[in-house]
């Protein structure tokens, strides 16, 4: 819907960047709980937001959807939402 609202509207950074161009949105992510016997810890959801690219670029409605899900398969096997979690929690 992105893609097709910038071409009906002819903006330009999407003509000049064509494939190139990157959107990108926070994406939820959720982290296993943790197996231990303390409550506080037993119940808290332990999730974070991830930045992940939406590939507006792309023209072809099927390269986008195949585009994005190489990536969010990519990202959930990754170290990023770990890292982020960390650096959302102790910093």
């Amino acid at each position: 819907a992105i893609h097709d609202y910038l071409e009906e509207e002819q903006d330009p950074v999407l003509q000049a960047k064509g494939d190139a161009l990157k959107c990108r949105a926070l994406l939820p992510v959720a982290l296993p709980r943790p197996k231990t016997l303390e409550r506080s810890m037993a119940l808290r959801n332990l999730w974070c937001f991830v930045s992940c690219d939406l590939s507006v670029g792309l023209s072809n409605v099927m390269d986008r959807l195949r585009t994005i899900h190489q990536t969010l398969s990519e990202l959930k096997t990754s170290l990023v939402p770990a890292l982020t979690m960390g650096l959302q929690t102790y910093v």
